[in-house]
């Protein structure tokens, strides 16, 4: 009898904790996907918070603006480049560090009108928004860049213009300096170099307001300051991303402002503007269907843009 006993009483104990168990593991995958969840929803909320907050830099004017972007916990943002589409896409996603780990969802949220340049995985808690207007003759749209506040820039031998907006916005990691009188730099932060036979962490070839970046093997090709600003700012395969998106965005605004010029009563503006429009379309088509094609064979657009911003401005028929 005792024994029976004591195997009943063994039986009821083992049997209690495999319940109590398969309770407990409920309980805490519940919990666990719960958390998930929130933190999943949380993250999706950060990257639209994000694209709201964009809207304020989206610009009329060729100034530039900037502001700060705080985090409650430690993000990595990750802003990507897609071409599908007749503008392409710009996708935001958001990560954040929780004890230690990082989440892994790998959730989008997408803009059509948004262009922003960073590096990729841009991680912190405070970040800057930069942008600035593109105009391809006419304004195309705002770009922006974005970088952590922890990570320091030292502008050296920039020209006074670029000087003057750096000063203007106020940024309190990017450094000025001169190489005949050094600045405010202290040598930790990234350099950047402007027309130097230094070997700095970044190479400006500056000559009114274009020229080429060098970051290690990579050289990127600007044409105007708010390019420059993102091929500093971004890597080789965002920035020929956006670059191309840009371009999407300035085919489908030539033919509306050829369509606008065609059905004005204008005709004497349409022998010369006209045919310009149409040749710049021609052009910018031609660099989008050829996948091989990257900032270094931009010039010629470039410079038909400049050619028809000022047969636009002295018209008397102005489009834009």
């Amino acid at each position: 009898m005792n024994k029976k006993a004591y195997l009943e009483i063994s039986f009821s104990w083992m049997f209690a904790i495999i319940v109590g168990a398969i309770i407990l593991f409920l309980a805490i995958y519940f919990l666990t996907s719960f958390i998930k969840t929130g933190q999943k929803e949380q993250e999706l909320k950060a990257s639209k918070e994000i694209g709201i907050l964009l809207n304020p830099l989206e610009i009329g004017f060729e100034q530039g603006k900037q502001t700060k972007l705080t985090t409650s916990v430690n993000t990595r943002i990750n802003p990507s480049c897609d071409l599908s589409g007749n503008f392409g896409r710009q996708r935001i996603s958001v990560k954040e560090e929780t004890y230690g780990k990082w989440s892994e969802s790998d959730d989008r949220v997408v803009f059509q009108n948004k262009y922003v340049f960073s590096e990729e995985n841009v991680e912190g808690k405070q970040f800057y928004l930069f942008s600035k207007s593109f105009e391809s003759p006419f304004k195309v749209a705002s770009i922006i860049y974005l970088f952590p506040t922890k990570e320091s820039y030292c502008f050296i031998d920039a020209p006074s213009n670029i000087e003057d907006e750096i000063k203007n916005l106020n940024f309190e990691n990017i450094f000025l300096e001169d190489s005949l009188n050094p600045g405010d730099c202290s040598g930790d932060e990234t350099q950047v170099c402007f027309n130097s036979y230094e070997e700095c962490n970044i190479n400006v070839d500056y000559s009114e307001g274009q020229g080429k970046i060098t970051k290690g093997e990579q050289n990127l090709y600007f044409y105007d300051d708010s390019l420059m600003y993102a091929a500093i700012f971004s890597n080789q395969e965002t920035y020929e991303c956006q670059l191309r998106r840009l371009l999407m965005r300035t085919k489908i605004l030539t033919q509306i402002y050829n369509s606008k010029l065609t059905l004005s009563s204008l005709s004497d503006c349409q022998n010369y503007l006209s045919t310009d429009l149409t040749l710049f379309e021609n052009k910018i088509n031609a660099y989008l269907i050829d996948d091989e094609r990257t900032s270094s064979s931009l010039e010629d657009i470039f410079k038909d843009a400049k050619i028809i911003n000022r047969n636009n401005r002295y018209s008397n028929c102005r489009l834009w």
